[in-house]
């Protein structure tokens, strides 16, 4: 009968050996990955992502991004006295239909050149919780000074075509280890993240994940519950890493959106957040018709062309002292 000490030995090595097949199934690249499915949309490529939250990102280098994975130059370290500033948000601030230089991001990223290093991490799709993950895990790292937070009326729901664009290539290409990525839960699916468990189960061994249906796109509309969660997270940014957080609240073509609006502002307005609300500035100062004008098109009640991103620009500039930066 063995003793403690070769127990121990012995599973040490049996740690040892799976970590050596860890490493050698991740340099090799054994198994499929969650870059194995990607899509293009507005120009640009996006993939699945390991984190759950995320759920999806795009290729750095593809599009607009650059191969940091964010939108604008690459910056250095500050210059002294210089802030950095970052920008989240999602198709919006992206500026889809409209060249990079022309969107109100743009604009004042070269306003402001002099005194501020503008980083927009922009993503199509992306709602409320996604930006909060995104700011914990690709945002932090930059030591921003302020984080803003560009929040359209879709923000408090999941409202992704990149996502579902996805979802439709991963069934078409039966790709099983991305079903059951999205369709475990706890440790399954954090099992999930080991590149030689995915080459043993998917790749060796060729099992499909239980159940007979692909599971539908991840799905949920924010609640009492989930803003409490993401309104503690983003006071802890606040608080541990000194970001100050702002939130604008920008206009929709349809005056009957302050509803979405106002449930997200009452969600995180408890936190105590600065909350610019541009959508009721807009609408309670100006006609229907001229608010319609600074729009792609007439059913496209988010999507601001040239004009409108100009014309959300020099709102911001002219009540920039609201955000406090």
């Amino acid at each position: 009968m063995k003793g403690p000490r070769e127990a121990l030995l012995a599973a040490a090595a049996c740690l040892f050996a799976l970590a050596a097949a860890e490493g050698l199934c991740r340099i090799f690249q054994l198994g499929p990955g969650f870059h194995s499915i990607s899509i293009t949309n507005w120009g640009a490529e996006y993939r699945f992502s390991e984190d759950r939250e995320l759920l999806y990102e795009p290729k750095p280098g593809s599009g607009r991004f650059n191969a940091a994975g964010y939108i604008g130059p690459l910056y250095g370290r500050p210059r002294p006295g210089q802030k950095r500033i970052a920008l989240l948000g999602d198709s919006v601030l992206y500026g889809v239909g409209v060249d990079e230089l022309r969107t109100f991001a743009a604009l004042f990223r070269r306003r402001h050149e002099a005194e501020c290093q503008v980083l927009n991490f922009a993503v199509p799709g992306y709602d409320l919780t996604q930006y909060v993950r995104l700011l914990e895990t690709r945002v932090l790292p930059y030591r921003p000074d302020a984080a803003i937070i560009a929040v359209c009326f879709n923000d408090g729901a999941t409202a992704s075509g990149e996502l579902n664009f996805l979802m439709e290539e991963a069934r078409r290409k039966g790709s099983s280890f991305i079903q059951s990525h999205l369709r475990q839960e706890g440790w399954r699916r954090e099992l999930l993240r080991s590149q030689l468990y995915r080459f043993v189960r998917f790749s060796v061994l060729g099992r499909r994940s239980a159940g007979t249906e692909d599971p539908p796109a991840p799905s949920y509309e924010l609640s009492g519950r989930r803003y409490q969660d993401l309104g503690r997270r983003l006071l802890a940014v606040q608080e541990k890493h000194g970001v100050a957080i702002r939130f604008i609240l920008l206009p929709a073509a349809e005056a009957a959106r302050s509803r979405e609006l106002g449930a997200i502002r009452s969600g995180l307005e408890p936190f105590g957040f600065e909350l610019w609300d541009l959508h009721r500035e807009l609408h309670g100062s100006r006609p229907p018709g001229s608010i319609r004008s600074l729009f792609l098109a007439k059913k496209d009640i988010w999507h601001y062309n040239e004009k409108g991103h100009e014309q959300l620009f020099q709102a911001i500039e002219a009540g920039r002292g609201r955000l406090k930066l």
